[in-house]
């Protein structure tokens, strides 16, 4: 939904009334004191909202043609990269094949070399957990966390404690800190 003149008025007295105060105006600023004022409040935060949800969009329309111009880019540097890439491999592995002990080169740009590597598979990991808690316990990792969610279900609050329905028991390790109830704003059509 697009912005008419009298949204656009409305951002207008908007600014006008939040320009800079003096002092007489800080100790007088406005207040919500009837529904009128509310009303007015409202139109102007429905305003305000339907300003940024366009810059929001724009934003967002922006965004997307930046990201497809930049992964067009990406993709031509990814490929000669790749293509560069792949001609210095050629030649470090035509290297060692004429010499066996070659083990790289440098230049002032860069230098290139090969590096040991090898690749662990752990298909059967509960083979491996069995044999490393024998002896290796220290070497499994076991995470146990609260379920929160169904802790808030199952435990009551009482006195800013969690308290077991069933026992009456204080679940050691939580506390709970009653907030003031939220004000809840929902802007008509």
């Amino acid at each position: 939904m697009s912005m008419n003149w009298l949204d656009e008025a409305e951002i207008d007295e908007l600014n006008e009334a939040l320009a800079t105060p003096t002092s007489v105006e800080v100790a007088t600023r406005f207040q919500i004191n009837d529904l009128s004022s509310l009303n007015w409040t409202l139109r102007k935060l429905k305003a305000v909202e339907k300003s940024y949800n366009e810059d929001k969009a724009l934003w967002d329309e922006e965004m997307a043609r930046l990201t497809s111009w930049f992964n067009k880019q990406a993709e031509g540097h990814n490929s000669t990269t790749e293509f560069l890439e792949g001609l210095i491999r050629e030649y470090a592995n035509r290297q060692r094949t004429e010499d066996s002990k070659w083990k790289g080169s440098k230049t002032p740009y860069g230098s290139i070399g090969f590096r040991k590597q090898s690749k662990w598979d752990y298909g059967d990991e509960e083979a491996l957990v069995s044999y490393l808690e024998k002896d290796y316990g220290f070497l499994v990792k076991v995470e146990k966390t609260p379920m929160k969610a169904e802790i808030k279900k199952d435990f009551a609050c009482v006195d800013g404690k969690a308290v077991n329905k069933l026992t009456g028991e204080i679940i050691p390790g939580v506390t709970i800190n009653e907030l003031d109830p939220a004000v809840t704003i929902k802007l008509g059509v």
